[in-house]
């Protein structure tokens, strides 16, 4: 077993921590709203779907020391994910969170690549993966749904993480 490697992320507005038990009354909330549920194929996840997948992210931090990253099953790339309630859509959040962890990967976790799945669909997202540096690569299918794959490597950001 590793130690939590994850500490309070800082941006100017937001706080990103690690995942905890108690955050499963909050993750029932926003996957139980149908703006969100449209990136899955299910209309919603009940309690017991999300409180299996909260203590999976759980072993996972556990298990490597950090977490709110899925590691795409036969690669060693990392995912760079996160849902929001739809009531706090457009406002910049996904951006702000997705850099942060972006910037964490690379800076503290010395990960040497992050990817991100995007329906095809979902220009938001499209956009929050372009604007933090990420290139598309391609599109993929996964359980009947089509995918945009977007992925950044650490060595095309400066010392400033700025993109080179």
């Amino acid at each position: 077993m590793m130690s939590l490697l994850i500490p309070t992320l800082e941006t100017t507005r937001l706080s990103l921590r690690q995942m905890k038990e108690t955050d499963i009354d909050e993750f029932v909330k926003v996957f139980a709203d149908p703006k969100v549920m449209d990136s899955f194929d299910f209309a919603s996840f009940d309690r017991q779907n999300i409180e299996q997948w909260v203590h999976r992210n759980l072993d996972r931090q556990e298990t490597y020391g950090f977490g709110l990253f899925s590691v795409i099953p036969g690669a060693q790339i990392v995912e760079l994910g996160y849902e929001f309630s739809s009531h706090y859509w457009n406002q910049g959040y996904g951006t702000e969170a997705a850099a942060a962890v972006r910037d964490f990967a690379f800076d503290k976790l010395y990960l040497p690549e992050l990817t991100s799945l995007v329906r095809k669909d979902n220009m938001a997202a499209k956009r929050v993966s372009e604007k933090i540096g990420m290139t598309l690569r391609g599109e993929i299918i996964l359980k009947s749904k089509r995918y945009w794959q977007f992925s950044i490597r650490r060595d095309r950001l400066d010392s400033q993480g700025r993109i080179c």
